[in-house]
C-alpha cells in the first residue's frame, strides 16, 4: 500500500516552491526519504539518458548510494555525466559490457520500456544477461500506469529481498519521467 507522505512528495515536485513550503509547513516534508525505506540502498544504471539517468538523478536526491558502468562512446551528449554519477566507463563501446557488468554488480534488475517489444535486442540480451547470472529481472511497462508498476516494483523488490538494483531501459524523455514517478513511490513503500 503506498502511504501519503509519499504521495504528496512525488506531487510536490511538480508544485511550486510556494505549494512545497505549504506542504513543509503543514508537516508534509521530506524527511521520510533517506530513512524510511531501507529496502533498496543503492541503485545501479549507465547514466545514458531515459531510463537510467533518472534513476540515478533519483538516487542521489533520495541519498541513496549509486553507481555503476558506463558505455565508452556513450549515446550521453553530456560527457560529464560518469563524473557526475560517479560512474565507471567501460573498456568496450557500446552497452553489452557495462550491461553486463551493472546486471552483476547488483541484486536485482528492472528494464523500462515504453511498449511491449520484442524485437528490442538490447531487452532480450538484458534478459539473458540477468538469467545467466542468476539475477531476478522485471520488465515494466508504462501501459498500466504508476500505481500498477509501483505494485509490481514493490513486489519484486519484497520477493527477492533486494537492496541494490539495476535499472535500465528506453532512452526516451517521457520514460525518464516515468522511471522518476514510479521510483520515488516504490522506493518509499
Amino acid at each position: 500500500m503506498v502511504s501519503a507522505a509519499p504521495m504528496l512528495h512525488w506531487l510536490a515536485d511538480f508544485a511550486t516552491a510556494e505549494h512545497r513550503r505549504a506542504l513543509e509547513a503543514r508537516g508534509f516534508a521530506a524527511a521520510w526519504l533517506p530513512a524510511a525505506h531501507r529496502g533498496v540502498e543503492r541503485i545501479v544504471a549507465c547514466g545514458e539518458p531515459g531510463a537510467p539517468r533518472a534513476a540515478l538523478e533519483l538516487a542521489q536526491e533520495l541519498k541513496l548510494a549509486h553507481g555503476g558502468i558506463s558505455p565508452r562512446g556513450g549515446n550521453a551528449k553530456d560527457k560529464s555525466v560518469a563524473r557526475r554519477f560517479g560512474l565507471g566507463v567501460s573498456e568496450h563501446p557500446g552497452f553489452a559490457d557495462c550491461d553486463q557488468t551493472n546486471i552483476a554488480d547488483a541484486e536485482g534488475s528492472l528494464w523500462f520500456t515504453p511498449a511491449e517489444d520484442a524485437g528490442d535486442t538490447r531487452r532480450q540480451f538484458f534478459m539473458e544477461t540477468a538469467v545467466r547470472l542468476g539475477r531476478p529481472w522485471l520488465v515494466v511497462v508504462p501501459g498500466g500506469g504508476v500505481l500498477q508498476a509501483v505494485d509490481a516494483i514493490v513486489r519484486f523488490q519484497g520477493d527477492h529481498a533486494l537492496r541494490s538494483l539495476h535499472v535500465a531501459g528506453s532512452s526516451d524523455q517521457e520514460t525518464g519521467r516515468f522511471v522518476r514517478a514510479v521510483l520515488r513511490l516504490a522506493l518509499s513503500c
